[in-house]
């Protein structure tokens, strides 16, 4: 969920270092370690007030108005957050991928399931944030 360096950032926080010298031990500046901050906190308070959805009720949902390569593509996006990574993962472009997430949304809207108008609700605000959650390598 959070990068390494972010970890890094927060343990020598709490240990009680001050962000100039946190700034000077990692070679960075204080305005970026105050960012990092704020970014990570950020990260975590999404990640615990996010929605839960039910992933097998939800696929059912979803397979009833979208393509399952369509259904496949948000579950990953949910998962991790972050368009390129799914455009990575699939050989796509990110516009491909946000093309798909923006028409899935579209139809998820429209439809008379309650589970996927939350749903689209949700992904909408994750697409929204940018990239939220961190991915290593």
């Amino acid at each position: 969920m959070l990068f390494r360096s972010e970890r890094d950032i927060i343990n020598l926080t709490l240990a009680g270092t001050p962000q100039v010298e946190i700034a000077k031990t990692l070679s960075l500046s204080q305005p970026s370690i105050s960012y990092s901050l704020s970014r990570s906190a950020e990260r975590l308070e999404y990640a615990i007030s996010r929605p839960f959805f039910d992933p097998v009720h939800l696929r059912k949902e979803m397979d009833s108005v979208l393509p399952r390569e369509d259904a496949e593509l948000l579950e990953q996006f949910w998962s991790c957050g972050c368009q390129s990574t799914v455009a990575r993962s699939l050989g796509k472009t990110q516009g491909f991928v946000r093309y798909r997430i923006l028409r899935s949304s579209k139809a998820m809207e429209d439809s008379s399931s309650k589970v996927l108008k939350a749903y689209a609700k949700a992904i909408k605000e994750l697409t929204d944030k940018g990239p939220i959650f961190a991915s290593e390598g």
